[in-house]
């Protein structure tokens, strides 16, 4: 209930109510709401209804409280605000709420309306639909084309503007793979240490980390954990080197809605936050040569730019620069406009 759109008296009496309820927790003071507009000339704020279903036994209870209301609507005195005009008028059919405790007996109230209360005919009533008969199913319009309710940033196969690649760094050796791992799980699992993994933790609990992660993904056998902790070093000393005082969000949760409707919902790897803007780096292990790296990481400029606008839309801050790092391969990419 609204103070500033309820009746006073329906304030009035809904604080009373609440003041005795909470007697022994709060003051009076702090239950009691006074109107912040009176309303005059609206009749009586509530009614008491006692149907009478005795000797009525042919009439169920939502028979009864079906005809009552058709009396309501009915009385010449009763009057409501209407709550977009702000106009005092007749109630109409639209203006009555049931609430009931079963399901079943709001479907049945819901049908004995429909057939006992009838509108006024001043009142524009949009043609009902008619019933269907028993055992008669619904005809469906046909399949109509509708946009996805959500959509990864990788959903964004090549953005507007063309890109090409930059800057190349080398942070290292490359990682030497074993057997022909399952990629995505070797990702997976690189990336929850990448995410895990702090340069200030101790080296040996560092090292059982990587081993877990690689030990949880089914990858443990094709990569070293020596290896894998030997390349986060490196790519934390080469961030930590280029962009010194950055404070880094990792994993971090974007979110945009699209003028469709559409949800495009995924996780940034790390976003850097320095003085001037915002860098985006993104984590790819991919364990081909260098010449397909590149290509590689061309291949995702889309997810890259889904980032991006989220994260200007987001924040108001410029991103600088977009990144694809590969561990495996010990490369950084600098993704740019062509």
């Amino acid at each position: 209930m609204g103070r500033a759109s309820s009746r006073p008296q329906l304030v009035r009496l809904t604080s009373r109510l609440f003041e005795r309820a909470f007697a022994d927790l709060l003051p009076a003071e702090r239950v009691w709401l006074e109107p912040a507009l009176e309303k005059p000339g609206m009749g009586p704020c509530l009614e008491w209804w006692k149907l009478a279903t005795k000797g009525n036994a042919k009439q169920p209870r939502h028979a009864l409280l079906a005809s009552t209301l058709r009396a309501f609507l009915a009385d010449e005195t009763v009057r409501v605000r209407d709550p977009r005009s702000g106009e005092v008028r007749r109630p109409r059919p639209g203006d009555v709420a049931v609430l009931s405790w079963r399901r079943a007996t709001c479907q049945a109230v819901a049908e004995e309306l429909e057939v006992r209360v009838t509108v006024r005919e001043e009142e524009p009533v949009a043609a009902a639909r008619p019933r269907p008969s028993p055992g008669e199913a619904p005809v469906l319009a046909g399949p109509g084309a509708h946009p996805p309710a959500r959509v990864p940033p990788s959903a964004l196969q090549a953005p507007e503007v063309p890109f090409r690649i930059g800057e190349v760094v080398s942070l290292g050796s490359r990682i030497p793979l074993r057997g022909t791992p399952e990629i995505r799980a070797l990702g997976e699992a690189v990336h929850a240490f990448l995410a895990a993994d702090h340069k200030e933790l101790p080296g040996q609990l560092r090292l059982e980390l990587a081993g877990e992660c690689l030990a949880r993904w089914g990858v443990a056998p094709a990569l070293a954990a020596e290896d894998l902790l030997e390349a986060s070093s490196a790519f934390q000393d080469w961030i930590e080197d280029r962009w010194p005082g950055a404070l880094g969000s990792r994993e971090l949760p974007l979110a945009q809605r699209l003028p469709s409707g559409t949800l495009r919902q995924g996780s940034a790897d790390l976003v850097l936050r320095t003085d001037a803007g915002l860098v985006l780096v993104d984590h790819k292990t991919f364990p081909g040569s260098a010449d397909e790296a590149r290509f590689k990481a061309l291949s995702h400029a889309g997810q890259l730019e889904a980032y991006v606008t989220a994260l200007a839309q987001a924040t108001g801050a410029p991103v600088l620069e977009r990144w694809i790092h590969l561990p495996v391969s010990g490369l950084a990419m600098r993704l740019e406009e062509s």
